[in-house]
């Protein structure tokens, strides 16, 4: 419906879109303000279904997304909801907690999708520029989503410290030291009680399976 607020849509702004509608017609054409600029604009006009506004948590018009970035989506919590026995779960009996998810999955899930507007669809992974990717962007904007940036060259500043097959679990346990405090995923107690591992042991295991395999 249309808002009590008069402002022309900036889309269609010399060609109303209402100007070539009924009455009727002219009373469902939905509307959607940038929670930026404050500027309504039709939602047809910008191509966004009615599906697509209701996952907009925080929508940003296409002169703002240009400096605020893309709009926000609403996140979609997925984690299972599942009886755990807790007693059971301390003293490590790895049966009280459920192994159909593993528990870092759903954040994995909880990644919503943005609208851009200048690319159009919906898009999971935020498309950087190896220029763009820099310490004020990931302190500002926290990544809370992926980062895909294409064509990394030595240039750009994007590279591994050593080469690539350099990087073994002996070069790590180097760098990071064996007392570090690591998660390790593929344990499902651990990772539910929130529990960190020193890294030693786990190159340990890591190695003698490597030479095993």
């Amino acid at each position: 419906m249309k808002p009590k607020n008069h402002d022309n849509c900036p889309v269609c702004n010399y060609n109303p879109l209402e100007s070539a509608n009924g009455p009727e017609t002219q009373a469902q054409i939905s509307w959607i303000r940038c929670d930026v600029c404050r500027q309504w604009y039709h939602s047809v006009c910008l191509k966004l279904t009615k599906s697509t506004l209701g996952l907009i948590s925080l929508f940003h018009c296409p002169e703002c997304e240009r400096e605020h970035g893309p709009s926000h989506m609403k996140r979609q919590l997925k984690r299972a909801r599942v009886k755990i026995d807790y007693v059971a779960l301390d003293q490590g009996e790895t049966f009280a907690v459920d192994k159909s998810v593993h528990p870092h999955v759903p954040s994995f899930l909880n990644f919503g999708p943005s609208v851009d507007l200048s690319l159009g669809g919906l898009h999971f992974v935020d498309k950087l520029n190896s220029s763009e990717l820099t310490k004020e962007h990931v302190f500002a904007t926290g990544l809370l989503k992926p980062v895909l940036v294409p064509h990394v060259t030595g240039e750009s500043g994007l590279r591994l410290p050593v080469a690539r097959d350099k990087i073994t679990v002996e070069y790590i346990s180097q760098k990071c030291g064996a007392n570090a405090s690591v998660e390790v995923m593929d344990c499902i107690v651990t990772a539910e009680r929130n529990a960190l591992v020193e890294f030693g042991p786990v190159a340990g295991i890591l190695l003698h399976a490597g030479s095993r395999a």
